[in-house]
């Protein structure tokens, strides 16, 4: 049963970033392709819309690696990544930036 609700809640918080991170500067998107969703993008979102696209970037890792851990402050590390990382190449896209871990 643990399992099951684990489930449902990341499932639904998946949900939540997703849906969140189509709209970015008040424009709203039928879907957005996270392999074109640029580090400029990113950067000049709303804060709450760059935090629900780290709980997207957290369960894309999770997902990779069957981790279903969240560990909050491992959201900060994801942004400080982000954020030096686009600097230097703004229009790179965000999941450039990451690379899923191999399953164990």
């Amino acid at each position: 049963m643990f399992n099951t609700l684990t489930s449902c809640i990341a499932a639904l918080v998946f949900a939540h970033a997703v849906s969140a991170a189509l709209v970015t500067e008040g424009q709203a998107s039928e879907s957005v392709d996270m392999r074109d969703f640029s580090c400029n993008q990113y950067l000049s979102a709303h804060p709450e819309t760059q935090q629900n696209i780290l709980f997207w970037v957290d369960g894309y890792l999770s997902h990779a690696s069957s981790n279903l851990v969240v560990l909050f402050d491992g959201l900060d590390d994801y942004h400080r990544v982000i954020v030096e990382t686009c600097q230097d190449d703004p229009r790179q896209p965000l999941s450039d930036l990451f690379v899923a871990p191999e399953k164990t």
